[in-house]
Formats: C-alpha cells, sequence, structure tokens
C-alpha cells in the first residue's frame, strides 16, 4: 500500500521541504560575466534568456512550478561590454551589437533549418514554438497533468513509452 510510506514522510521531519514564497514582481539584479564569446554565442545567449526579446515570457524556476510558481522574466539592461578584438570598441554601441548577436544566432538557425530542407524559420519551428508555448504565464503550470509519482516516470521510460507524455 503506497499510503504507509506517504504517512511515515509526513512524520519524517527530514525529508520535509519548505517551501518560501516571494511577493509578485519581485526584482533581483545580478551580472553576468563570460569571456571568450563568439558574436553567435552571445546572441544565442541573449536569446536563451529573454526568450528572443520576448518581453512576455518567463523562465520555470524551483520547487513551486507545479503551483504556479517560480515564473521568472529575464532582461538585460546595463551593458559593459569589452570585444575580443582590442581594435574593437564597443563603449556606446552595446545595444546595436547586442541586438547584431541576437540576428547573427538566429541567422545561424534559420540555416541550419533550411539546410534541412524544413520550409518554416527557426523561431516557427514545432519545437521552438513548443518552447515559447510552455513559456507564457498563461500557460499555467496548474493547468498541466503531473504524473503522480516520479517512479511512473521512470516506468514510461523503462517500457520506452515516453511519447504518452507528449501534449495533445
Amino acid at each position: 500500500n503506497e499510503l504507509i510510506p506517504r504517512l511515515a514522510e509526513k512524520k519524517n521531519l527530514k525529508v520535509q521541504v519548505s517551501l518560501q514564497t516571494l511577493p509578485a514582481s519581485t526584482s533581483f539584479v545580478t551580472t553576468l560575466r563570460f569571456h571568450g564569446l563568439r558574436r553567435v554565442e552571445l546572441g544565442a545567449l541573449l536569446w536563451v534568456l529573454d526568450f528572443g526579446g520576448r518581453k512576455f515570457h518567463r523562465h520555470a524556476l524551483g520547487m513551486g512550478k507545479p503551483f504556479g510558481l517560480g515564473q521568472v522574466g529575464i532582461s538585460v539592461e546595463g551593458q559593459l561590454l569589452r570585444s575580443n578584438d582590442p581594435n574593437e570598441n564597443l563603449q556606446g554601441r552595446e545595444p546595436e551589437f547586442l541586438l547584431a548577436c541576437r540576428h547573427e544566432f538566429i541567422d545561424l538557425m534559420d540555416q541550419i533549418v533550411g539546410a534541412a530542407k524544413h520550409t518554416t524559420t527557426w523561431e516557427n519551428s514545432a519545437p521552438i514554438k513548443v518552447l515559447l508555448g510552455q513559456a507564457l504565464p498563461s500557460a499555467s503550470s496548474v493547468d498541466r497533468n503531473y504524473m503522480p509519482s516520479p517512479k511512473d516516470f521512470v516506468e514510461l521510460r523503462r517500457k520506452n513509452r515516453l511519447e504518452e507524455l507528449k501534449e495533445t
């Protein structure tokens, strides 16, 4: 009976987790340092952080995702960049440089998709559309069907039936 281990977990304080939430619109500032990135790699990093400049898309972080918690928007502000090329001065041109890097990344991805003979752009491809759909706050994780137990996922993976998890 699965109920008996769950009752034991409720009594065992060592396995319990305390979830502490923050008020909506809590803001954090941090510094992101990197070295030696090519322009296209910097463009990829920027795209991943803010989903290609989409202001309303969110990353899902932390343990409260099944409850709609942990939705984090990331924006890049206050850039201080130094080029790998000592002859290139980016001071005062950071926003334009970062935009060019984003475009280089998207252009590269479009070339890869085109070389595979697909008839769509990279950002309009099915995997990216699913990613962007999942990153919308309106796609509340409360509306998603979570498996009741991690053991259920392991069992599907063991039987090579993970396609059953795809959204309909």
